[in-house]
């Protein structure tokens, strides 16, 4: 019963890890391009 729920939550922690590191790549990248690509 505790491994398992704990294997869970740890899925859920990393899931929303990821979203969060995406959206900060996101702003990033929004950014950086006008700098770069807009010659």
């Amino acid at each position: 019963m505790g491994p398992d729920r704990r294997r869970r939550v740890h899925r859920w922690l990393n899931t929303l890890l990821g979203i969060t590191i995406s959206k900060e790549l996101n702003d990033l990248f929004s950014v950086s391009p006008t700098a770069s690509g807009d010659r």
